[in-house]
């Protein structure tokens, strides 16, 4: 087989590569745009999460004060109560 014909045998072979190699190029622009758009997008939820879990302790301790108070106030109530029947 001549140089020529193998060349002309190659041709095509090396045009489908080259082709190849495009398309994975563009296909990896593509999917390392579409990481990147999630990657932000992840990073927004996790700050809401955060923020969100913030609010939920504050909450919380929140809750846990005004229980507290409630139950002092319930506390002082039935002292009173309870001196007012000692003093009788």
């Amino acid at each position: 087989m001549c140089v020529t014909s193998r060349i002309s045998l190659q041709h095509p072979q090396v045009k489908y590569s080259e082709e190849d190699l495009l398309r994975a190029r563009r296909a990896n622009a593509t999917l390392t745009s579409q990481k990147a758009a999630l990657d932000q997008e992840a990073a927004a939820l996790r700050l809401e999460n955060e923020m969100i879990g913030r609010q939920v302790r504050t909450a919380a301790t929140e809750k846990e004060k005004a229980m507290v108070d409630h139950d002092v106030m319930k506390l002082v109530s039935s002292l009173g109560s309870l001196t007012v029947q000692f003093v009788r």
